[in-house]
């Protein structure tokens, strides 16, 4: 007999989990044109989250030099999609989106009951929309709420864009203020800072994400270096083992394990709303 994923689910602990600044926020928005009544209820939220910033409209014009319009990033290649300004509530409304997505493909939040929706990072603004649409009963009850969390979105984007242009730190094409380091233990991501040299300024172990994986945040230039300099060490290492005939597992004799590469933006991620499992008894679909 088939078991259909939402009725397994109606039957199953699990929790909506929402990633943070790797989610390629312009290419899903771009797949909620292909659906027209989806895509006029999005536009529709960001028109509501805009009016309700009326009265600070001013600032957030003077700060962006423009006005500032997700969907404008759609039809405009030539816009920064990769400040805060934008991405911040971009990714908060292409969230929106998958969560929309969701339910119109079966999934119904007073049968499936998820027991918890949680956020990495900005990703908490979209585990906040799903909280307000639990307590409201349904998404027409919810509207206000959710484009007070877009307008919110919008808020923490330009202070984010103006306190990274005031320190200096905006990114520029491929170098970024972050840099995410995969395979890579805290330690290790300290011993290799300690051995960049003739840096800018500070560099700052900005996130933990696992035991294994660090995100990096200073000047762009040294988070550039940072990389070179992982780089520089896993040639040698591999060099270091060809030499010795032999393939050593760690950090000192294989620096293989860095993968670097700029934490904001993630654009080689697909995207995607799936069920997963996850430890424990639960089940999480991530968004």
């Amino acid at each position: 007999m088939t078991t259909y994923l939402f009725d397994q689910l109606a039957q199953t602990p699990h929790i909506l989990t929402f990633a943070g600044q790797s989610t390629p926020w312009v290419q899903a928005l771009k797949e909620t044109q292909n659906d027209a009544e989806l895509n006029k209820e999005l536009r529709e939220y960001n028109k509501l989250a805009k009016t309700l910033l009326s009265n600070i409209y001013p600032q957030l014009l003077a700060n962006a030099g423009s006005d500032i319009n997700v969907f404008d990033a759609l039809e405009n290649s030539k816009i920064n999609t990769a400040s805060a300004q934008l991405s911040v509530p971009g990714i908060t409304i292409a969230q929106l989106a998958s969560v929309r997505d969701l339910t119109n493909l079966g999934y119904n939040f007073e049968v499936n009951k998820p027991i918890a929706s949680l956020g990495h990072s900005q990703g908490i603004i979209a585990a906040k929309i799903v909280e307000a649409r639990i307590k409201a009963g349904s998404w027409q009850n919810a509207q206000n709420q959710i484009a007070e969390l877009i307008a919110i979105a919008y808020i923490i984007g330009a202070a984010a864009d103006r306190e990274a242009r005031m320190l200096e730190i905006s990114g520029n094409g491929e170098k970024t203020p972050m840099l995410s380091l995969k395979g890579v233990t805290f330690d290790q991501a300290k011993a290799l800072i300690g051995r960049v040299e003739r840096t800018r300024g500070v560099i700052s172990i900005a996130v933990k994400n696992s035991r294994n994986h660090i995100v990096l945040s200073g000047y762009p230039e040294d988070m550039e270096a940072v990389q070179n300099q992982a780089q520089k060490e896993s040639q040698r290492s591999k060099k270091n083992a060809r030499n010795e005939g032999t393939r050593r597992i760690g950090f000192c004799a294989n620096r293989r394990v860095f993968r670097c590469y700029s934490a904001i933006p993630f654009s080689n991620h697909e995207t995607f709303c799936r069920a997963s499992r996850s430890l424990g008894k639960g089940r999480r679909i991530r968004c």
